[in-house]
């Protein structure tokens, strides 16, 4: 198999003419763009499915120290959170498999869509277990800082400083989203249909990422509320 780094035009029409081919500089464009999406969606997904297996072996990791050392409140919650957590890793890693199995094989009656769906699906899957995770920590720092501290005030900005770098991160990505949907051209001619519908995809792409981290944003917040309403004991974190 070629390398997709060391491809270039005059190498792909050199092998071309040995076969008395000869193709325009266009078209040997357009099969370099392909080359490289499968490549670079080969790197992605094996990335996706490391990543998911290490958090899975993290998550398991401090469930069994959290119930060594229990914090006064909040291990139900917390508990509750990983488990939760855990079949989404499962997921995210199962069909980032898939989607690599059917890129490396090339396997025949798979459509594009459905590959694409595979990852979307997989996507949500990790967006939607980190956040989960990204919740039970903030609660579990929060109680062990509280039963440390005996109350402090410390122990209520330890979350809140924690979930606001989340966001933080979370809204600059979604800016970057924002200007490639904004900066993405608007053509209308003929000839450059399939440039459109490939500009049409980066646009819908970017308008499901900003969607996804404004829910998970959401879903941050509302734990926040939580633990502020069990700072000033009108709520108890179980």
């Amino acid at each position: 198999m070629l390398n997709i780094p060391l491809l270039n035009l005059n190498l792909i029409n050199n092998l071309l003419m040995k076969e008395g081919l000869k193709m325009s500089e266009e078209i040997l464009k357009q099969i370099l763009v392909e080359l490289k999406k499968k490549n670079d969606k080969k790197i992605s997904v094996k990335d996706w499915i490391i990543i998911s297996t290490v958090i899975i072996g993290a998550i398991l990791t401090v469930f069994a120290l959290i119930w060594q050392t229990k914090p006064t409140c909040g291990i139900i919650m917390v508990s509750f959170l990983l488990f939760i957590s855990f079949p989404f890793f499962v997921n995210s890693v199962s069909a980032n498999s898939k989607v690599n199995f059917y890129t490396r094989s090339g396997e025949e009656g798979v459509s594009k869509k459905h590959v694409e769906r595979l990852m979307t699906f997989a996507e949500i899957s990790f967006g939607s277990g980190f956040t989960i995770v990204i919740s039970a920590l903030s609660i579990l720092g929060y109680e062990y800082l509280k039963d440390f501290t005996s109350g402090n005030i410390i122990s209520l900005l330890l979350p809140t400083v924690f979930l606001a770098a989340v966001w933080i991160i979370c809204v600059i990505y979604t800016y970057v989203d924002h200007q490639k949907f904004k900066e993405a051209p608007n053509s209308t001619k003929q000839e450059d249909l399939s440039r459109d519908n490939e500009e049409d995809e980066i646009i819908e792409e970017a308008k499901l990422k900003i969607t996804k981290r404004s829910i998970y944003i959401l879903v941050e917040i509302v734990f926040l509320v939580f633990i502020i309403l069990d700072y000033f004991g009108i709520f108890l974190i179980q």
